[in-house]
């Protein structure tokens, strides 16, 4: 476990860096929208905040993937997002800001968070039916991801790691959590983050020095994001080497 643990924050400092390394590179997206959020979220928001906000969440889910392809995104401006915005700033939810590991681990607030993340998945379904309509585009059979909603709330409120396949191939691998989005998950990560906190502590303070906080969160869903990059490099490299010999 030491040499694994080692890794793993290598790995979420080696993601660090290369943030740095480019002051308009697409993962400076987060740190704008993470960093806009919490200066609005004790707010009571008008308009224009609204609006503004809306403008910055558009535009980290467009730099993090969410508006590719055949996304109902696409077929929305950015304005779209105000709802959900509305429902993230509401009061009962004010506990998710920032929360730290120990505190999410708490039967209470993973209630808090999964309520959440239901009404965000009724607000975006809606927005879904909506846009497909405008193309003539049939619904679909599927609910609204878990990677959209765990992005969304770790740009808005950095209490949980995007559950993209990258992040959810390295904790299967490492034996961290499970790849699905669940209380049962996030409780793992929470216990996984204390178990290390030492290491993980070192690692969140030195990406802190700027002019964000980085929340416990985000610190795991760096570490493990990067290891799932690699190792899907590693594949894709090795695959190729097959099919040239």
């Amino acid at each position: 476990m030491p040499d694994e643990m080692q890794m793993i924050i290598e790995s979420g400092m080696r993601y660090y860096d290369m943030v740095r390394s480019d002051m308009h590179g697409r993962y400076q997206s987060w740190e704008h929208c993470y960093g806009v959020f919490s200066k609005y979220k004790d707010k009571e928001l008008s308009e224009d905040d609204l609006d503004y906000l809306s403008l910055h969440l558009s535009f980290y889910l467009a730099s993090w993937g969410m508006y590719r392809g055949s996304s109902f995104l696409l077929q929305r401006d950015y304005t779209v997002h105000i709802s959900a915005i509305q429902e993230l700033m509401k009061p009962q939810y004010r506990q998710l800001w920032g929360i730290k590991c120990d505190a999410l681990a708490q039967q209470e607030n993973l209630t808090t968070l999964f309520a959440l993340s239901d009404e965000l998945k009724k607000i975006y379904s809606g927005i879904r039916i909506t846009a497909n309509l405008s193309i003539n585009k049939p619904a679909p059979s599927v609910g609204i991801s878990d990677v959209l909603i765990t992005k969304i709330l770790m740009g808005t409120m950095g209490c949980v790691p995007a559950y993209d396949r990258f992040f959810c191939s390295a904790v299967n691998h490492c034996k961290a959590s499970s790849a699905l989005f669940s209380k049962q998950s996030i409780k793992k990560l929470c216990l996984f983050y204390a178990e290390h906190s030492a290491l993980f502590e070192k690692c969140r303070k030195e990406m802190s020095r700027g002019w964000i906080d980085y929340p416990q969160m985000k610190v795991i869903d760096m570490c493990f994001w990067q290891i799932g990059y690699d190792e899907d490099i590693a594949n894709a490299a090795a695959g190729k080497r097959r099919t040239e010999d």
